[in-house]
């Protein structure tokens, strides 16, 4: 199974300093101080489990009293959330420093969740090994799937109390102040890295009462490897001291009344306060979407909770009993106030483009650290009094003036004797992160209208305040992209419109509809898009949000784990020794030696025949995407040599040697007998009873052949497009002499023009240069003959290797493709067998804009996850998709809806077609712009509106592929296309015409292949008696003898021109005479008895004058250059003079044009 590595590096550092800053204690009593370093797991995407990873105690205490005075500094390490240390250790020094150092970190995601393996986890205290750990592994032993964890915070706390006494009565005091500083850092060869933190907003609130707070802690935050928290405590007391003198009354019902005499106060002090503080450390990255180009997706947005600053502030001043010898009023005061960070975001649907609400809400949010902060302080003041002076107001005399008896009168009726009074006075301040649970949702989204807007939280607990905020928060605002899903449904579909299961149809093409009740009215733009980086076909988590998120199957937006390939072309290969399979032979034998082939002939002519693809035999299939061949043998061996292409249907080209290289043969294009596309695909997937059934329209159309066939749906074995199935080499000798051939070299190009264009989410158009090949059409699934992939699957990674070697590097498909995975993955735990590598990754084809060349991104896409901010990836660079930017959390979307038709020689326009009941066409709307030219590719696009209704295989509207004036296809307008249609001769009216022996109208044309010659029955040209010519021909001209009373034809056979003529209507035709290697031939007779033959090769227009027995008159000459591979025609003038002037009429760059000849040889 495969396990994706979603980080990696050489050693995650956590350090905590605890500093004893100051500390005072008189004369004795007890100071202590805490601090708390938490490295934590928790499930970011879930937050069912939390997991303490390592916790480190630092724990001060001095001891004080009348004998001993004693400070220990005490460490204890707890290990994988266990309450008994794994390590505790007493210090002499109080400044005691933490390491905790994990080597060569590797975050997998496996079918358990996420597992961190190490080569060692090591604990130092003042640079001292105490804890080493070999090899761990950790995993959250969560049920698979839905076991996805991450590194979740690095939590500081501390607390400090002072707690001094005197049991003598006397003063006392004692204070405290600790500071904790550390974080986390990760290591990458030699470079330290720390991520960028925003600690969440601290501001004490006022406190009532006219109080003031004595003292607040401190939290500082940074850099993930920069926070500060600062404590302090203190106590202070004294025993009863003098407070002053005050004169008392007796009463005028007492013992002589209206006397008066002093009392003296007495007053002790007990004052004390103590604070704690913690933060959890959230990395503070810039957090987006990379769009590769167009892109329109639907997304729902899960909703995100309010986040929140709480602070608190208390006061309470309570005097007792009231006294008006010491007036103080009771005051409380209560309050609290919120700062909002984040406001709470509804769920949310929506098609993103090149933003969305999404991103402008939640991701362009600060995400902030939460802080937790208190102070709390007890302030008591406490008072008596005793005479000073003999008390006369009294009856009588007791023994304890401080305690009369119960009952007796008091008779100082404004002072005290001896009754105690006091003041007691409670402050207290808080502040706290708090991530609120959410109060609204948004209703009426299919499957679930009730979908929680977080994953499952957990809430504080008294030990770890903030491990419930940091959990809920870090599922949402700190990694926002968890909360972007795909949307699906039931979108209708067929015509008449059926709901269609989107998980039989929708899903397996990766195709949304972008359309939905609820998406405001500018969204609902009724396209389909192609998900073409969504790994969803693969991975495992859509039941995962089933079953515990959402309630439908779907994946989170974008893919953040990938991988670049770029594809280049060898320069050349060699059809070496090893290649003979791939050769056949007539009139003769041949012989594969170190040197060459060996060829003994048995005739004057010898054929050699080359396959130019071949999945098992070098040099397998770049041969066929070639741009020349060398063909070389000794001098002098052979009288003539002649190098064709063949397609698979027969159809062949001669190829030209270059002037400065005779054994140099360059490929070259020309029309086919046929036409195909990619069309002949049904995209019905998995859905029942359903298809788009789209079908060639006219009858030389042979695109299920080669929709069928594996090589021809990879490389186009058409010569319109430049590729053929074979190379025929025919060599010719006056006396039969064995010699050798040199292996064929074939050479490459460098690609001008490098493009990736999508047909579906799986099966993509690369055109390198002038050649096209059809990417994700095949599957190797471990073998070295690939087999054809159904349209709703995707090509692996496996995949991606084995053609690359084929098709680019002219490689066995598994040449070092154990070698490549291990450099691409990194760990052998990424992958494990060949058939991991055919079932669990994708791969989408994308131009490199700054190389001229191809790019593969491959995926691991069974262990896809979003991007999680504890473990941070650079920003990748637009172009080259290299990661060589910030720090940041950045997922990569690609969701096209243009369709893309790519087509030569014309452009291949969409039609939207009405018919009445009775079958006749009523109207016509082209639903195409023409876009640009690749190599000789001509693109168009359309992204028209969709009712899914479309889908017709017969019916009033139909929409055709349509180019040169014809329909070629019937298809449906939810994919795009790659076709040559052009062929040689259309079926129809007839491409010559001239008079008969008998003066009677003649044509000739091909139909089906077959050339047929007819004759007018009248002047109306309306009915004729045409009749099978017997001949294997195209490109028919016709011309009428006079002098000779004959009917002379030119046609084209194979690559040649030939000239047949008929001395009588019906009659059989002469031996053929061949006049040259050429194309497009053209007869003409002029008045003066001339006869002209012109026809085009290489870029030339030459011709051939022959006398009325078609014996040639002197040799070739070059009448017209240069001129476009192209139609030619011939007509005469006769000048007022009686000159004959002869006009040939041609293309050169696409236009009509007209050269003039006297003498029928030198035009101008």
């Amino acid at each position: 199974m495969i396990a994706g590595l979603l980080w990696q590096a050489d050693e995650i550092r956590h350090t905590v300093q605890a500093q004893l800053v100051q500390r005072t204690l008189n004369p004795q009593g007890v100071l202590g101080a805490s601090a708390r370093y938490e490295i934590a797991h928790t499930r970011v995407a879930m937050g069912i489990v939390r997991d303490l990873f390592v916790r480190v105690e630092v724990e001060y205490q001095r001891q004080r009293d009348s004998s001993n005075d004693t400070e220990t500094t005490t460490v204890r390490i707890f290990y994988l959330d266990d309450d008994t240390p794994v390590h505790t250790e007493t210090l002499t020094t109080h400044n005691p420093t933490i390491e905790v150092r994990m080597l060569d970190p590797r975050y997998y995601a496996t079918p358990n969740g996420l597992s961190l393996s190490l080569s060692a986890l090591e604990i130092y205290v003042n640079s001292n090994l105490r804890v080493n750990i070999a090899n761990p592994t950790y995993s959250t032993n969560h049920r698979a799937p839905s076991g996805v964890i991450g590194l979740a915070y690095t939590a500081l706390r501390a607390s400090a109390t002072a707690s001094p006494d005197n049991p003598d009565g006397l003063s006392y005091s004692g204070s405290i102040e600790y500071k904790l500083t550390g974080g986390w850092r990760f290591r990458i060869g030699t470079t330290w890295h720390n991520l960028p933190c925003t600690r969440a907003p601290m501001s004490w609130r006022t406190l009532g009462c006219d109080e003031n707070y004595p003292y607040t802690p401190t939290v500082q935050l940074t850099s993930t490897d920069n926070a500060e928290i600062v404590v302090k405590s203190a106590s202070m007391g004294t025993g009863w001291q003098n407070d002053g003198v005050i004169t008392c009354t007796c009463p005028s019902n007492s013992q002589n009344a209206g006397q008066q005499f002093n009392v003296a106060v007495e007053k002790f002090i007990s004052d004390s306060y103590t604070s704690q503080a913690q933060v959890a450390i959230v990395p503070d990255l810039p957090k987006s979407y990379l769009r590769l180009g167009e892109h329109f997706a639907l997304w729902l947005r899960a909703g995100f909770p309010k986040t929140v600053v709480n602070r608190y502030s208390y006061v309470n001043i309570i005097p007792s009993p009231m006294n008006p010898c010491h007036t103080q009023n009771n005051c409380t005061e209560f309050g609290t106030d919120t700062t909002v960070l984040h406001e709470e975001r509804p769920q949310l649907l929506e098609v993103s483009d090149t933003s969305s609400l999404t991103e402008s809400e939640c991701f362009q949010q600060t995400t902030y650290s939460p802080v937790y902060a208190s102070v709390t302080g007890s302030y008591i003041r406490g008072y008596r009094t005793r005479p000073i002076d003999p008390v006369p107001c009294l009856e009588k005399s007791y023994p304890d003036p401080d305690d009369p008896p119960s009952g007796e009168i008091d008779y100082c009726t404004h002072c005290d004797w001896g009754g105690r009074v006091g003041i007691s006075k409670t402050i207290a301040g808080a502040i706290s992160t708090e991530c609120q649970h959410p109060t609204s949702n948004s209703g009426g989204l299919p499957p679930n209208n009730q979908m929680v807007p977080y994953y499952t939280a957990i809430d504080d607990d008294p030990n770890r305040a903030l491990w419930g905020v940091t959990t809920r928060y870090t599922n949402t605002y700190a990694n926002p992209h968890w909360q972007v899903f795909l949307f699906w449904m039931n979108w209708e579909l067929g015509d008449p419109p059926q709901p269609a299961d989107y998980t039989l149809y929708w899903q397996p093409h990766q195709q949304q509809y972008l359309d939905h009740p609820q998406l405001p009215n500018p969204q609902r733009i009724k396209k389909r898009n192609q998900l073409l980086l969504e790994p969803f076909a693969v991975s495992p988590y859509k039941q995962h949000i089933e079953s515990e998120v959402l309630g439908f199957p779907t994946l989170w937006a974008g893919v953040v784990r990938y991988g670049v390939k770029e594809l280049t072309r060898v320069a050349s290969v060699v059809a070496g020794q090893d290649s003979a399979p791939r050769w056949t032979i007539t009139g003769g034998t041949m012989v594969f030696s170190a040197g060459g082939i060996v060829v003994v002939p048995t005739a004057n002519t010898v054929t050699l025949t080359f396959d130019l693809a071949d999945y098992t035999t070098a040099p397998y299939l770049i041969p066929a995407v070639a741009d020349a061949v060398r063909v070389a043998i000794a001098m002098g061996m052979v009288d003539s040599i002649e190098v064709r292409l063949r397609n698979w249907l027969g159809d062949e080209v001669v190829l030209d040697s270059d002037p400065s290289d005779t054994t140099l043969y360059r490929y070259r294009r020309a029309p086919d007998t046929y036409y195909a596309g990619s069309w002949a695909q049904d995209y019905k997937a998995l859905l029942t009873g359903y298809s788009e059934s789209p079908q060639d329209l006219q009858s030389t159309g042979q695109s299920p052949a080669l929709m069928g066939d594996v090589a021809r749906r990879v490389v186009w074995e058409m010569l319109g497009a430049r590729s053929a199935s074979t190379l025929r080499i025919t060599l010719t000798q006056a006396v039969p002499t064995p010699y050798t051939l040199q292996y064929p070299t074939f050479y490459c190009d460098a690609p001008l023009q490098t493009r990736a264009m999508c047909e579906t989410s799986h099966q993509q158009v690369a055109v390198e240069g002038d050649h096209l090949t059809r990417w994700g059409t095949i599957s190797y699934n471990g073998g070295s003959t690939p087999s054809a992939l159904p349209p709703h699957e995707g090509a692996t990674y496996y995949d991606l290797l084995a053609l690359r070697n084929h098709l680019w590097r002219g490689q066995a498909h598994n040449h070092q493709m154990t070698n490549d995975a291990q450099a691409d993955y990194l760990q052998t735990l990424e992958w494990t067998t060949e058939s991991d590598l055919a079932q669990d990754t994708r791969t989408v084809l994308r131009p490199d804009r700054t190389q001229n060349a191809l790019q593969a991104i491959h995926l691991n896409a069974y262990r896809e996850l979003p991007p999680i901010g504890f473990l941070p990836r650079k920003a990748r660079d637009m172009d080259t998709l290299a990661e060589s930017g910030g720090w940041v959390q950045q997922a990569t979307v690609y969701a096209p809806v243009h369709r893309y038709y790519l087509c030569y020689p014309e452009y291949l326009h969409l039609d939207r077609v009405t018919y009445d009941t009775g079958g006749n066409e009523t109207s016509r709307t082209q639903l195409t712009d023409e876009v640009m030219m690749i190599g000789v590719y001509k693109v168009t696009r359309q992204a028209i509106e969709l009712t899914n209704s479309e889908v017709v295989s017969t019916g009033q509207v139909q929409y055709r592929l349509r180019s040169d004036g014809q329909d070629w296809a019937r298809v449906t307008p939810f994919h795009g296309y790659t076709a040559v249609v052009r062929v040689r001769q259309q079926a129809g009216p007839w491409v010559a015409l001239t008079r008969s022996s008998a003066f009677r109208a003649a044509r000739a044309y091909v139909q089906n292949n077959t050339l047929y010659v007819g004759y007018a029955r009248d002047a109306t040209l309306q009915d004729w008696e045409d009749t099978n010519a017997t001949l294997t021909a195209t490109q028919p001209a016709l011309v009428y003898l006079p002098a000779a009373q004959r009917l002379a034809l030119a046609v084209q056979v194979g690559s040649e021109v030939r000239i047949y003529t008929q001395a009588s209507e019906g009659g059989a035709w002469s031996m053929a005479t061949t006049v040259a290697t050429g194309a497009h031939p053209t007869l003409i007779a002029t008045s003066d008895g001339r006869i002209y033959c012109y026809y085009y090769r290489s870029g030339v227009i030459y011709g051939k004058q022959y006398d009325s027995a078609f014996q040639a008159i002197g040799g070739e000459f070059t009448a017209i250059s240069p001129a476009d591979d192209a139609e030619i025609d011939a007509v005469e003038t006769v000048m007022a003079q009686g000159k004959s002037l002869i006009a040939i009429i041609y293309r050169d760059g696409g236009a009509v044009k007209v050269k003039t000849s006297l003498d029928g040889r030198q035009f101008s």
